[in-house]
């Protein structure tokens, strides 16, 4: 029985004057507000926060936008890492900062890999099966990182993972990319039973996780790096972006019934971003024009090294992204996130360059 269903009980078993039912009702329907998640706060939007890793450095690297201009950027702590993991492999790669819907709480989480301690075709077998996480509540100042293992022994490895609070649950679902292998191959020697596919996870603190689960699977070529995006002034519709790991070309895909519902792929079956090879989408909607989003997409193979491309188009349901000018754009940013951020949030950011 619900707080609510109790009153009319209350009232027909204790002949209650309706005043004190109604008094009642107010308690009950306080309480049930200040435990709720508080709705997100309505301060103006100011700038940029890019959540990233580069080449050389497996760590956590951030740039703050100069003003509200998506495509100029200042590194914070003199271009040097942010975060560093002491953790599993020490190494952190493909970084997802998550919001709490009311911004008192944040997570940066992000692939406990360090390449240069094992090699690509052990990474997929006996990689890690945890994400590396760090909780702020400012943005500024982060606590001690930690592991959790999300994956189970089926499981080669857990990359690049991303995270989407849902409110009807109140929960966090995490998602990232594996392969697995048969339940009777723990060496994970043998052939994988899967292509990579989309696995998930929810959480409501980042330390304790429901069993993982396949989310997206797709017969015929292995997917990495999937990125939602919440479509502005409809409640179910989102945009997500996964990369085709087969052709290593990224697609855009479109959903109106939620995350968990039908999903329609933009431009057909051949409807890529781009037609070269790119990864790790970040996606973000402009603080100033509703109706613009941000896509960005990494160049791996740039100069031996990577960097991100900035796209956006002022459709994102017919896709139809259009390369933006790279002239003020970092060149060492590679596979992230990016978030909006306040006046207050901007100033200590800024503080930190």
């Amino acid at each position: 029985m619900t707080s609510l269903s109790i009153l009319p009980h209350i009232s027909r078993f204790t002949g209650m004057h309706l005043s004190f039912v109604a008094l009642i009702s107010s308690l009950i329907l306080s309480t049930s507000v200040l435990t709720a998640p508080l709705q997100k706060r309505d301060d103006p939007l100011v700038g940029y926060l890019a959540t990233h890793f580069i080449s050389n450095d497996e760590a956590i690297y951030q740039h703050i936008s100069n003003g509200n201009n998506p495509l100029s950027f200042s590194a914070l702590n003199g271009g040097n890492a942010v975060l560093r993991s002491t953790v599993g492999t020490e190494g952190a790669r493909d970084p997802y900062l998550v919001s709490s819907p009311d911004n008192s709480n944040y997570w940066t989480i992000g692939t406990d890999l360090q390449i240069g301690k094992t090699n690509w075709g052990e990474a997929v077998r006996h990689g890690s099966r945890s994400i590396v996480v760090w909780h702020s509540t400012d943005l500024v100042n982060w606590g001690t990182n930690y592991l959790v293992e999300v994956e189970d022994p089926t499981a080669g490895m857990v990359w690049a993972p991303s995270a989407i609070y849902d409110e009807s649950s109140q929960k966090y679902h995490v998602f990232w990319a594996s392969q697995l292998f048969a339940s009777d191959d723990p060496n994970h020697d043998g052939n994988p039973v899967t292509e990579h596919v989309i696995r998930t996870a929810s959480t409501t603190d980042f330390k304790t996780f429901t069993n993982p689960e396949t989310y997206l699977q797709t017969p015929g070529y292995a997917v990495i790096d999937q990125e939602f995006q919440k479509i502005d002034g409809e409640d179910n519709s989102f945009a997500r972006f996964i990369k085709n790991e087969t052709n290593s070309r990224v697609y855009q895909e479109i959903s109106t019934d939620g995350i968990f519902g039908t999903w329609t792929r933009i431009g057909g079956a051949e409807g890529y971003v781009t037609d070269q090879g790119r990864e790790g989408p970040a996606s973000f909607r402009d603080n100033q024009d509703s109706s613009k989003y941000h896509l960005w997409l990494d160049n791996y193979g740039y100069q031996g090294g990577g960097r991100y491309e900035p796209y956006s188009t002022s459709n994102i349901k017919q896709g139809g992204y259009t390369a933006d000018s790279m002239d003020l754009f970092p060149t060492n940013l590679r596979h992230g996130s990016v978030i909006p951020v306040t006046q207050s949030q901007y100033d200590a950011l800024r503080a930190k360059i």
